[in-house]
């Protein structure tokens, strides 16, 4: 955004977040729809007794889109509770970042083994067109990859 933009927050009552109630969370954001992550991502890691691991797959146009991205960097060196994945469409030989799109390998990959994902719920957040590609349609991402539609929370 640029200075002066305006930008609109509505809190996340969608989903209110319990301790240990998944053994893993997916947050998949783009953009600005990391936002609502924020949160959850600080209290899950900062909670000791709080054994849900997150992993993180980041959207933006370039490098110097990404939000936060010292603190994400961080949290991830704390421990094996937090990864983070940045995926950016502008990127050309960027050290730490994938270059392209969100696609259903790059999720695969944050994804706990597979064994797992019956215990794994995934949140989507950013731009409509973002959101509807990996959970709206019939031929998103997480349909493909077979992830059921109760596993899924769209913010």
């Amino acid at each position: 955004m640029s200075p002066g933009e305006t930008l609109l927050v509505k809190p996340i009552h969608e989903f209110d977040y319990k301790p240990n109630i998944h053994s893993h969370i997916t947050l998949v954001a783009g953009g600005a729809g990391i936002t609502p992550f924020v949160q959850i991502i600080r209290r899950i890691v900062n909670d000791p007794e709080d054994k849900t691991s997150i992993s993180l797959v980041y959207a933006n146009k370039t490098v110097d889109d990404i939000l936060l991205r010292s603190e994400f960097d961080g949290l991830q060196e704390k421990g094996d509770k937090f990864r983070v994945t940045y995926v950016v469409s502008d990127a050309k030989d960027q050290a730490g970042v994938v270059s392209g799109r969100v696609n259903s390998n790059i999720i695969e990959a944050a994804m706990p083994e597979r064994s797992r994902w019956a215990q794994t719920k995934v949140l989507v957040c950013g731009p409509d067109g973002f959101v509807d590609a990996v959970a709206g349609s019939k031929s998103s991402i997480l349909k493909k990859l077979g992830i059921e539609k109760g596993q899924i929370k769209k913010l």
